[in-house]
């Protein structure tokens, strides 16, 4: 069994590398690393003897104008208040107001965001922050480059589980990257 999970974080490991890329470039566009594109090599060759920088960063654009018409209005389960009520508990302890515009435009960056909703446990005095304590729920924004959610082939709709992963040594020059892998099911993680 030991071998077949280690197998599963491999697999999907490289499956979220293998994604990598996409996002790197959306990010690339995004904060405006990508250098102009021009149709005709006479105007690139124009606007270059001018001498004057000439980069506009038109990705922003469309994301910052989607991101200023969304609104999160409600959330609200229907003919029940006490659902309702319990998810608006969640929502101010969890700081939505402030936290939903980088859910937005994480997803508007990358094409994917994801929440990780995680039991809270407030075993020892200033684990947690008091209001999640109460809720026994905390939200995380997990940057998608870092992470994918896998579904079941014979049914896309079905979410077999969650794999997070993340780099352990990231300053040390000259060693070898360690990664870690953690895979998140309905019923646990490992």
């Amino acid at each position: 069994m030991k071998q077949l999970r280690e197998w599963l974080g491999l697999r999907h490991d490289a499956e979220i590398e293998e994604h990598l890329p996409a996002y790197l470039e959306a990010e690339s566009f995004y904060v405006g690393d990508v250098d102009e594109y021009f149709s005709s090599d006479i105007i690139a060759q124009k606007v270059r003897e001018t001498g004057q920088p000439y980069k506009f960063n038109f990705a922003q654009v469309p994301i910052k104008a989607h991101l200023g018409r969304t609104e999160l209005r409600s959330i609200t389960v229907p003919d029940d208040e006490a659902a309702t009520a319990l998810i608006k508990s969640v929502y101010d302890a969890n700081d939505e107001d402030v936290d939903y515009p980088d859910v937005f435009l994480t997803a508007y960056e990358y094409g994917d965001a994801y929440r990780l909703v995680l039991p809270t446990e407030g075993d020892a005095p200033g684990d947690a922050d008091e209001e999640l304590v109460a809720v026994g729920v905390e939200k995380i924004l997990l940057n998608p480059k870092e992470c994918r959610m896998f579904y079941d082939e014979m049914n896309e709709r079905f979410k077999l589980f969650f794999a997070r992963r993340w780099c352990t040594n990231p300053d040390q020059e000259g060693n070898a990257r360690v990664w870690r892998i953690e895979l998140m099911y309905a019923d646990g993680f490992e």
